[in-house]
């Protein structure tokens, strides 16, 4: 599965380097861990659970096959990330990226206690997440 992140440069320029989560973020101060990943229509496999943590600073912290640091701006239900910092590990097509993935960021939302992410576009797909307790120094 590979994943083109040219929507996510995009992204990338309309977010600020340092901006604080806005007074409406309902993002801040919340850890997420992935459970499942729907693209196409067609449940994929989650083979390690993937984590997002957003501090009450518009600071985003993900944890997947390599580990990404940048920023954030939730405004109503539009998800922008600021220039990321990543390790550099190979990923697998079994387990890609989810910086790439949630660089094609449209839309989020609450549903109970899970936050769900769709992208739109060629790599459309929907991204649910179950809360987390932060791990240490997130």
């Amino acid at each position: 599965m590979r994943h083109v992140f040219l929507f996510f440069f995009a992204l990338l320029m309309g977010a600020c380097a340092s901006t604080p989560a806005s007074s409406d973020d309902a993002l801040g101060g919340t850890t997420w861990e992935l459970r499942s990943l729907t693209e196409g229509g067609n449940e994929v496999e989650i083979v390690q659970p993937d984590r997002l943590h957003f501090d009450l600073d518009g600071n985003v912290s993900i944890r997947s096959c390599n580990i990404c640091n940048g920023t954030y701006i939730a405004e109503g239900n539009r998800l922008m990330t600021g220039s990321m910092i990543c390790t550099r590990r190979a990923c697998s097509d079994e387990h890609p990226e989810l910086a790439h993935l949630i660089g094609d960021i449209s839309t989020y939302r609450l549903e109970g206690d899970w936050l769900v992410i769709e992208t739109s576009g060629m790599n459309s797909m929907q991204l649910r997440f179950a809360p987390a307790l932060p791990l240490e120094g997130e």
